[in-house]
Formats: structure tokens, C-alpha cells, sequence
């Protein structure tokens, strides 16, 4: 980014937090946003809170920060109609002790871990979901004025999301309308939305 940004005749980004940080770290006038976004199934989105079953999806790398241990817990107190499944990569850390913190949990008729996974098969798993979940713990201020890829892939797919509230993730959310964000550190918070 540093050596190659002033070579650059115009800079793209997908939100106004994103377009103030870069336009002040490098002095830019050639800052653009351009919005990746289609319009969201308003339609699909009302229809969750009356299913059977809401099917919840967690997809990417499973580092400790991402909190995907949290979110199992957290469905220990969703009603039973409320499913999880987990689809990326352990890194840092062993798929087995997710595995056995579900089985602890009594939640395995309702969490399931699939494990890795191709960019092309999530394309065609994601749109059989109703929220897309991602609680990842803030580490540092890359997160204010950054936007996870995984935001654009559940909108693309027409899925609502819950994500933390994070600057530039709630600034994306608000302006498309696709979901909810929450203080990824507050269970009951996270528990309620």
C-alpha cells in the first residue's frame, strides 16, 4: 500500500471511513467509494423471524480472535429452532476442542463444524443461510477502516448478517441495510440480537 498508492490514478473503497483515513495518511484527492453491493431481499429478511429454523453460518479462517468458541456457547442459550454451521480452516488452535466444547454443550444436533472449504463451494453453500455471524475481537485499529470480505460474500448471497460494531462494518451495514452489528465483548447483547 505505501510504495504503490501515489502511482495510482484512483483509489476505490467501499466506505466513507475507509476513503477519511487513506485520503489523511496519504494526502489523497484521488480517494473514491464506490459501493459492491446489490440490493438486499428485503423480502428474505422478513421471512427468517417466521421459519421453522433459523440457519446460522460462520465462514473463514478459525483463529482464536475470530471467537468462533464464543459463538458456540452463545448458542447454548438460542432457542432449538436456532442451527450453526462453521466452515474454514483451524489455525492456532484444534478443530477437536471445538468438537468437544459442542458435544459439552449438548449442541450437536444443532452446531456442526464442516472444516475447510473452497471459495467456489462457498459461493454455493452460502445463499441456503438466513444470517451470516461473525464475532470478531477488535485487536487493533485496522478494523475501524477495514471491511471483512465476508460481509460483501453473505450480501452477495442475500443473507442478513450479525457482525461486531466495528466503524466501517457498521457504516456498511447501515447504508445497504443487510443486518445487525453488537459489542462482540457483551454475550447478553449478542444473545439478544
Amino acid at each position: 500500500e505505501r510504495t504503490y498508492i501515489h502511482d495510482a490514478n484512483l483509489v476505490l473503497v467501499t466506505g466513507k471511513t475507509m476513503q477519511t483515513q487513506l485520503s489523511k495518511d496519504y494526502e489523497l484527492n484521488t480517494c473514491k467509494i464506490i459501493y459492491n453491493s446489490i440490493d438486499v431481499d428485503q423480502k428474505k429478511l422478513s421471512s427468517i423471524c417466521s421459519s421453522d429454523e433459523i440457519k446460522f453460518v460462520y465462514h473463514g479462517a478459525i483463529l482464536p480472535d475470530r471467537k468462533v468458541d464464543k459463538l458456540i456457547r452463545i448458542f447454548a442459550y438460542l432457542p432449538s429452532e436456532a442451527k450453526l454451521d462453521i466452515f474454514g480452516e483451524f489455525i492456532l488452535c484444534k478443530r477437536r476442542d471445538f468438537e468437544s466444547l459442542i458435544v459439552k454443550l449438548g449442541l450437536s444436533d444443532r452446531v456442526h463444524i464442516h472444516g475447510k472449504f473452497s471459495y467456489n463451494d462457498m459461493l454455493n453453500f452460502l445463499p441456503k443461510y438466513d444470517i451470516g455471524i461473525y464475532l470478531a475481537q477488535r485487536i487493533d485499529g485496522n478494523f475501524d477502516i477495514t471491511v471483512p470480505t465476508k460481509l460483501f460474500d453473505c450480501i452477495c448471497a442475500g443473507v442478513a448478517v450479525v457482525m461486531p460494531n466495528f466503524k466501517s462494518i457498521e457504516e456498511e451495514i447501515r447504508d445497504i441495510g443487510c443486518g445487525i452489528t453488537v459489542d462482540t465483548n457483551d454475550d447478553e447483547k449478542i444473545i439478544a440480537a
